[in-house]
């Protein structure tokens, strides 16, 4: 290689102090996040990692976040790497500076690189290093590692889909989370933008620090975003950069995530992460997935402005469940609260006689029109008032009730404790339902898709408008649905032409499809799409298709889809490690009134 260590010629920019192990935790940090592309050779990149520490600590940073892979190249042995990464350690030594760096590198035996992350401390002490599990299966998982006493945790790239990586050490206390990435280029979708790192900041209220690469392969875009997912700094489009933030650790209060782990139905989950994570066994539970018939499924996603009338309301419903009827769909959906609107006053004034009432003129209604429908209103029970989403068969039968289990406004409602009734079937397909900040919690998604649901209908009436609100909708929304389902999400329609209308909406509902995920991934990887791609509202290769979108208005959107036998879902067999925890969760979000008995795992 071109050399084993960069010149030492004084620069000994002593910014910050010395921090002792036990000092208290620092309350704010300067970040840089550099985003670089990759050279051929290894002492290039060394080079240019080095620059960029000097850069950094000349700009006051008390951390620098570099790319997956940043040091690799020719020659890439794991034994010809070691002089790179102590100049790279003595580098932040003397720059007085945290390093957050991916490299890549083969080992003895092995027949091509794996890529791994390593944190140098500003004693220039290695303090943190994993490898990729994606590049190694039963690498061991990563930690928390602390940074000025503040905990953290990283990831590689597509680790970010292993949720034990992601967000098992965010449970247990980091407040910043670092990814490492070597994204391809068709990995950014405008429409979506930072799409994979802002739903992650709100879920649980942390700092996600996103250091890509750049260049013709890649596309840039790294990042910082708060806790409640603003963008505090953005890199350009496919150049070498590096942009900087100060972070006010405060903010990081992981109230989310707490509330998330702390949920009734998801505790225990989240408490088995951990062990799994730990290397612990967890209870094996009877489970095998659901199973549907192939068939093709014809939404209707009705985007619907509410009234502060229940009459209107129902009356609006009828209309609309006729006009999907006569569109051939097999499954009419309305927003959350449609029944009642979503002002407080009118969702609190509804009383059980009222509600039933309601209940039986829409059951009559769905009777007639003969097709199945999703809605949401106000559910009372034992003295309490649940955000909840009925679904009614072509018959009028009630099918279910689902209470929200993230519930978005706990002054009037109270959360649900019954996974089991988010469950349904259209067609004999597996279907969940859920309600607004339901589709946050991602790990529903994830879980009840590992369980087999094909579908999954999220019902919401979001207050929150503007273009902002609207962006933030369409990336909760795409993480949601990018588990290999057929997925409606509904929003209530503006309701400024009702003569009463309820509280302010913007709609947006979409429609998404991630049925055949692979088709899509192996295309992009070499550089193609899919031959119909220009007829999705938005096409994503690495996440769910938006098939089609809504504007502001009253519209219903149309789309048909043939489900798969089985979801496939898979990407937790790339993490042996955690699967029986992957399982475990799928139990407790399964619909057991149908699951088959097998026997208990050993």
């Amino acid at each position: 290689m071109g050399r084993s260590f960069w010149p030492l010629f004084g620069f000994a920019l002593c910014l910050f102090p010395a921090r002792a192990a036990d000092s208290p935790a620092a309350r704010s940090l300067k970040i840089g996040v550099v985003q670089m592309e990759e050279r051929p050779g290894l002492a290039e990149n060394q080079d240019k990692i080095i620059a960029f520490i000097r850069r950094a600590a000349s700009l006051r940073c008390r951390v620098v976040v570099l790319p997956e892979g940043a040091l690799g190249g020719t020659p890439n042995q794991a034994a010809d790497l070691e002089p790179a990464k102590a100049a790279i350690r003595a580098a932040a030594a003397q720059a007085r500076i945290y390093v957050v760096f991916g490299g890549s590198s083969r080992d003895a035996g092995e027949q091509k690189p794996h890529n791994w992350m390593e944190v140098a401390d500003p004693a220039g002490q290695s303090i943190f290093h994993y490898d990729k599990i994606y590049d190694r299966h039963t690498a061991k998982m990563p930690g928390i590692f602390r940074i000025d006493g503040i905990p953290c945790n990283g990831m590689i790239c597509a680790d970010r889909w292993l949720r034990g990586i992601e967000e098992v050490p965010i449970m247990e206390g980091a407040q910043i989370s670092f990814e490492l990435s070597g994204n391809y280029a068709v990995e950014w979708v405008p429409a979506l933008q930072w799409y994979w790192y802002v739903p992650r900041a709100v879920r649980n209220n942390v700092y996600v620090i996103f250091s890509n690469t750049s260049g013709p392969a890649s596309h840039g875009h790294s990042a910082v975003v708060a806790p409640d997912g603003s963008l505090l700094a953005a890199g350009r489009q496919n150049v070498d950069d590096l942009v900087t933030a100060t972070i006010d650790i405060g903010k990081a209060s992981r109230q989310e995530a707490l509330r998330r782990s702390g949920n009734p139905v998801l505790h225990s989950f989240w408490e088995a992460g951990t062990k799994a994570r730990n290397g612990e066994s967890i209870p094996g539970k009877p489970f095998t997935p659901l199973e549907s018939p192939p068939v093709e499924i014809t939404v209707a996603a009705a985007q619907m402005a509410c009234s502060r009338s229940i009459a209107h309301n129902i009356a609006r419903m009828q209309s609309m469940m006729g006009e999907a009827a006569e569109h051939r769909a097999d499954v009419v959906v309305f927003p959350a609260l449609s029944v009642t609107g979503a002002l407080d006053k009118d969702v609190v004034a509804a009383s059980q006689e009222t509600l039933d009432r309601a209940l039986r003129q829409v059951r009559e209604a769905v009777r007639k029109a003969g097709i199945y429908a999703v809605f949401g209103m106000p559910h009372l029970l034992a003295n309490e008032r649940r955000n909840a989403a009925y679904v009614v068969g072509p018959d009028g039968a009630l099918l279910t009730t689902y209470d929200q289990l993230a519930v978005d406004r706990p002054g009037i409602f109270q959360a649900g404790q019954d996974p089991a009734s988010m469950w349904f079937r259209v067609k004999g397909v597996p279907c969940v339902v859920t309600v607004g900040g339901d589709a946050l919690w991602s790990e529903i998604a994830e879980l009840t898709a590992i369980a087999g649901a094909q579908m999954h209908f999220n019902i919401t009436y979001d207050r929150h408008t503007g273009a902002d609100a609207a962006l933030r909708r369409l990336q909760i929304w795409a993480n949601m649905a990018s588990y290999w389902t057929f997925s409606p999400t509904v929003n209530a329609a503006s309701p400024e032409k009702s003569a009463s209308p309820s509280a302010a909406a913007d709609g947006g509902s979409a429609i998404w499809e991630d049925l055949d995920a692979s088709t899509k991934v192996h295309l992009a990887m070499k550089g193609s799409r899919k031959d119909d791609y220009d007829r999705y509202a938005v096409y994503s290769p690495w996440s769910a298709n938006c098939i089609v979108r809504a504007g502001t208005g009253e519209q219903i959107l149309y789309a048909t889809r043939r489900v798969n036998r089985k979801n496939p879902y898979n990407k937790t067999s790339l993490n042996p490690q955690m699967v029986p925890w992957y399982r475990y969760g799928a139990w407790l979000l399964s619909d057991h009134r149908e699951l088959p008995a097998v026997k208990e795992e050993q």
